[in-house]
């Protein structure tokens, strides 16, 4: 039997029997469809995978619980538009996985956890609020509660509105201000790389000739005329109290601000401390927040020097990131193997000449008692150092190739 460790989201409408009752089938059944619509939307923009649907309410699962948590709040939001409420549950846990389907105590606590849930309402468990400590998700203690079936007290937590600045410039580009989605104000592509390039210096003054060699490899004429009319725009989606100054151009964001680069900088620092500590449980959450922002290209379809630069550095954290993560999930074990696995072979597939994928790889093997398999991951690097780079593997992995065969 397969186990794996998910992100579980339920959702599910509140007094839908009532609402049926009052509107009768045919608009019952229309209102319904509208909502299935709202709810597939928001899980394809998180890429969440729909498992069950049980008439009114969603059960899906997620790579991460962060992302578990953002599509579950969106949902709240979307439903509310067409005159619905739903409450929303986020658990994440090992599940077993049996015909195709996950199964386990972890999925009867994330139902549990939606059911007790408020109309309007996000509550997740304490190991989701954990996980995501650091990120821009805030949280309300709800207290402890007993769930139906499941033995002991939990403690749970509601998600709280996030009502500062959240920039997103990985992947697509998503910019949300007082509550609002206004990335579509932006002036087109360049309004895009110019706010990007704000964000990454937002705690400086910029010289407009430095957002010009940012913006054009080859500027036009009109250069000036052509910048204050990118600055006046943005200027009109952001608000004027946030893109401050003329002859100098400074970004200025509220406190509490989240911008995905600068999140998953600090969430790597946080998994490096834990994993100083040896706290394997905050590194490996700490490190999945790195994970799920670095996979994704910083202003992807774009070229520039300074956008090749940000991608090198987001893509050395992401790199590390894996490396906590397969460190941190060998040493939780059980069902973790196989996260450390999939970590350990990424790095592979996009380092392959970093050893330390191989080294995971090998201890997964080592661990599941497959020495067969981890001498062939090591011939595997031995051959291929010596083919591309006329080298050996480094001590650390010899040594680790010795104990092997030990």
């Amino acid at each position: 039997m397969q186990s794996q460790l998910a992100s579980l989201l339920f959702t599910d409408i509140v007094g839908s029997s009532e609402i049926a009752a009052r509107l009768g089938n045919a608009r019952w059944t229309r209102l319904l469809e509208r909502h299935h619509h709202a709810v597939r939307d928001q899980l394809r923009r998180h890429d969440g995978v729909e498992l069950d649907t049980a008439g009114d309410g969603f059960l899906a699962s997620f790579d991460s619980p962060g992302s578990a948590v953002r599509c579950a709040c969106d949902i709240v939001e979307s439903v509310r538009r067409i005159g619905l409420a739903v409450r929303a549950g986020v658990h994440i846990g090992e599940c077993e996985l049996i015909g195709g389907k996950l199964a386990g105590i972890a999925v009867h606590v994330g139902a549990r956890v939606a059911a007790v849930a408020r109309p309007d309402h996000v509550f997740v468990s304490a190991t989701v609020r954990e996980l995501l400590a650091g990120s821009e998700l805030e949280f309300a203690d709800e207290g402890t509660y007993t769930l139906t079936g499941i033995p002991g007290d939990w403690r749970l937590y509601s998600v709280a509105p996030h009502h500062g600045p959240r920039i997103q410039l990985c992947g697509r580009v998503a910019v949300q201000l007082d509550g609002s989605q206004v990335a579509d104000r932006l002036p087109g592509r360049q309004g895009k790389i110019l706010l990007a390039y704000l964000v990454l210096n937002r705690h400086r003054e910029i010289e407009r000739s430095e957002l010009v060699d940012a913006l054009w490899l080859d500027p036009p004429p009109d250069v000036e005329a052509s910048l204050s009319a990118l600055l006046s725009k943005l200027r009109r989606a952001l608000g004027a109290r946030r893109l401050a100054g003329r002859h100098t151009v400074r970004l200025e964001l509220e406190r509490g601000a989240w911008v995905d680069v600068e999140a998953a900088a600090e969430a790597l620092h946080r998994a490096e401390s834990a994993l100083t500590r040896r706290d394997w449980p905050t590194a490996w959450g700490a490190a999945r927040v790195t994970l799920h922002i670095g996979r994704r290209t910083f202003l992807p379809g774009e070229e520039s020097p300074w956008i090749e630069e940000a991608r090198r550095e987001l893509e050395a954290k992401y790199l590390r990131s894996l490396e906590i993560t397969a460190a941190a999930s060998l040493e939780l074990g059980g069902s973790e193997l196989d996260t450390a696995e999939r970590s350990a072979r990424t790095l592979i597939r996009r380092a392959p000449f970093t050893e330390s994928g191989y080294r995971f790889l090998m201890r997964v093997h080592e661990l599941r008692d497959n020495t067969a398999e981890a001498l062939r991951v090591y011939d595997r690097l031995r051959t291929m150092l010596r083919e591309e780079l006329g080298t050996s593997p480094s001590s650390a992995t010899q040594e680790l190739h010795r104990r092997l065969l030990a």
